[in-house]
């Protein structure tokens, strides 16, 4: 049990085994694929997991940067958003006449939730792949959440400033 990893057990694993250990192929019995591939992580495995990361001077400095970034992001997006803008007019023609309707929209606060939820994943992956022996592969991770917060930025900005003019 490496890291406190667990894999779940299957059939298709135990027909290997067996073959192995008979030393013959038996007519329709051989697997067609691995393990299941589901692995659960225990808090022990994540506690280690994070350990290791924090050792490495670059990648904690490359995970301060995603995080800080988050931060910004949920900070300047959900200053943004105005109480005047949670609801907007909206025109509607029906039978012929122009209608106003004052339309919520209470979803702008997921702007802010997505900048969350994408620095809380981009984060978590890359101290798994790091747990995993995958630093760059962390890395690669980490400067494509930054990335990904700055274009998601830019474009919540101008959905914003569009929608409340």
């Amino acid at each position: 049990m490496r890291y406190g990893i667990i894999p779940h057990r299957s059939a298709t694993l135990a027909q290997l085994v067996e073959q192995l250990t008979r030393n013959e192929q038996v007519a329709g019995s051989n697997p067609a694929g691995g393990s299941s591939g589901i692995f659960i992580m225990t808090k022990e495995a994540i506690r280690q997991s994070v350990k290791q990361a924090i050792t490495d001077r670059g990648f904690v400095l490359l995970m301060f940067a995603l995080l800080l970034a988050g931060m910004v992001y949920a900070t300047v997006i959900g200053l943004s958003i105005h109480s005047r803008d949670v609801q907007i007019y909206t025109r509607y023609t029906a039978f012929g006449e122009a209608h106003f309707y004052k339309s919520p929209w209470q979803y702008t606060i997921l702007f802010v939730v997505f900048g969350i939820a994408v620095t809380a994943v981009h984060t978590a992956l890359m101290v798994k792949l790091y747990a995993l022996g995958r630093r760059q592969s962390g890395l690669l991770v980490g400067w494509l959440g930054i990335a990904v917060l700055a274009i998601a930025m830019v474009i919540m900005l101008s959905i914003i400033g569009f929608a409340f003019q």
